[in-house]
């Protein structure tokens, strides 16, 4: 699952595209209304190709889990980055939050107060018609625009002989509701103000609206060297709002040439099929892949005269995992029992696999802080089954010698903090349990000992303390220990001393399943 800061980056670089497309094939050809249509598609799909992407099969020979000794993890789509420093990481990602969200807030903020300012205009200069137009008469405004169905106009620029104009340019944009492209407009550049071409967009779809109501203002019969003349004395670029139309917006010489070309045969249009390589580009750029996985090896295959899978055919196994309250867990790993195959549930915990026929197959599922499940599924045809994981509890083993801080740690050496107790099956015998990346304090082990070595002896000095006490805690996705619990006390004083060594714990580095924060429960049993 793409996650919000890649679905921006991919939407901003097919806005990018396409608008660049625009820029050198479409602007200057005088199809205003395929180019009305291609700007506002232009936003759409931007959006909507990172959002709902293809998906095409891939099938990879012990390709998605990869073992190294008797742990495994799990590749794929990228998502199995591990943050060195997971605390540090929250800061910058959430920095990084707070500064996009600042302004959406910032161009959202500018768009109401506009709005505001013309709602109090309207209220305080009334409506009049002319016609079947709503005219606001105002002297706020020195250029005439629209406003969804409402005509700005200021009587002291104008005469009575250059309303008719003005009214036939603006009726235009009310008409063919223009202000619905540029409210859409509005709303993405809020979303992606920190994308420039979504700027050029929108600026593109209000030059195109100008060139349709100049269309149209001709095609009424107005003469066009008066229409003309009337936008020349025009020189002040005054912007109103977002979704306004103002008379005289970008009156450049292009806009001029616009009005004075000829009727442009329909094979122009063609210009349009150069945003189908864009489409297909970004099509083939967003896609996700859907790993299948295909052991190398099959074993126990039978005939088709017995009634099962040959070798040439696949077993399809389905299934769903979910919480101990019956949630989707997404990202629970999938082993296929003797071998390192498998594969990763989705977002709605759901996997399949494709096996060759066997007598009977094992799959083991595993999740950091759950105890790994084993599921047996008779070889031969098809299954579907449900996998309930269960929480598990992980023993910490932290006591040092009394009355001595831990020495220093030797040259680091890649283990990992605490020792975790595994799961284990009815007849003792381990299970392959699948760990990406376990909680761990600063320091690993040697840190962990050394801070609840130092809060003892500080206590101990503080006034009579002796016992133990087992304690329980979990270790969130932010890395701080919550919900401390005293399981066993010998004392209140133990207990009340074990509670006080979990909370004045660092942060930890939370556990990670396929790179993505997951809490983990710990229990620890503390001698004072």
């Amino acid at each position: 699952m793409r996650t919000i800061g890649i679905i921006l980056a991919e939407a901003s670089l097919g806005m990018a595209l396409f608008w660049l497309i625009y820029h050198f094939s479409l602007r200057k050809v005088g199809i205003f209304r395929a180019n009305r249509i291609y700007l506002v598609g232009a936003l759409l799909f931007s959006v909507l190709f990172p959002l709902f992407p293809i998906h095409y099969t891939v099938v990879v020979e012990n390709g998605i889990v990869e073992a190294a000794g008797t742990d495994l993890q799990i590749v794929a789509a990228g998502e199995g980055i591990e943050h060195t420093d997971g605390f540090q990481y929250e800061i910058f990602t959430g920095l990084l939050l707070w500064s996009y969200l600042g302004g959406v807030i910032l161009v959202l903020a500018r768009l109401a107060i506009q709005t505001v300012v013309l709602i109090r205009v309207i209220y305080q200069s009334g409506i009049s018609r002319h016609g079947a137009y709503k005219i606001i008469s105002n002297s706020r405004y020195p250029l005439p625009f629209s406003f969804f169905g409402y005509v700005f106009y200021n009587p002291a620029v104008y005469g009575k002989e250059e309303l008719a104009g003005i009214l036939a340019h603006e009726a235009v944009h009310i008409r063919e509701k223009h202000w619905a492209d540029l409210l859409l407009a509005e709303l993405f550049t809020a979303v992606f103000w920190f994308n420039p071409f979504v700027w050029l967009l929108e600026r593109s779809i209000r030059q195109n609206h100008e060139y349709l109501a100049d269309e149209g203002v001709l095609a009424q019969g107005h003469p066009r060297g008066r229409y003309q003349a009337l936008l020349i004395n025009q020189l002040m670029d005054v912007p109103v709002m977002g979704f306004t139309h103002p008379f005289h917006y970008s009156m450049n010489t292009n806009r001029f040439k616009m009005m004075t070309l000829n009727e442009k045969p329909k094979k122009k249009a063609l210009r349009l099929m150069w945003a189908l390589p864009v489409v297909a580009l970004l099509l083939a750029a967003f896609a996700e892949p859907a790993f299948v996985t295909k052991p190398s090896s099959p074993e126990n295959l039978v005939s088709p005269a017995e009634g099962t899978v040959s070798p040439a055919q696949d077993l399809k196994i389905t299934g769903k995992v979910v919480k101990p309250d019956g949630t989707p867990l997404h990202g629970a790993s999938v082993i296929i029992g003797g071998s390192n195959s498998g594969t990763v549930t989705g977002h709605d915990g759901s996997f399949e696999l494709q096996l060759p026929g066997m007598e009977e197959i094992t799959l083991y599922i595993s999740f950091v802080g759950y105890r790994t499940a084993t599921e047996k599924i008779a070889g031969g045809k098809p299954a579907s089954v449900t996998v309930g994981m269960k929480k598990e509890l992980y023993v910490l083993d932290v006591n040092p010698d009394k009355g001595a801080v831990p020495p220093p740690p030797p040259h680091p050496s890649g283990e990992k903090a605490g020792k975790a107790t595994k799961s284990k099956t009815s007849d003792e015998e381990i299970i392959f349990v699948v760990v990406e990346s376990m909680p761990e304090y600063p320091g690993k082990q040697w840190g962990l000992e050394h801070h609840v070595a130092t809060v003892r002896d500080r206590l101990k000095a503080e006034g009579p303390l002796n016992g133990r006490a087992k304690v329980e805690f979990t270790i969130n996705e932010e890395g701080k220990p919550v919900n401390v619990e005293i399981k066993e006390q010998s004392n209140e004083a133990a207990g009340q001393a074990a509670l006080t060594t979990i909370r004045e714990m660092k942060p930890w580095k939370p556990g990670t399943q396929r790179g993505k924060p997951v809490p983990v429960t710990y229990q620890m049993e503390l001698d004072f």
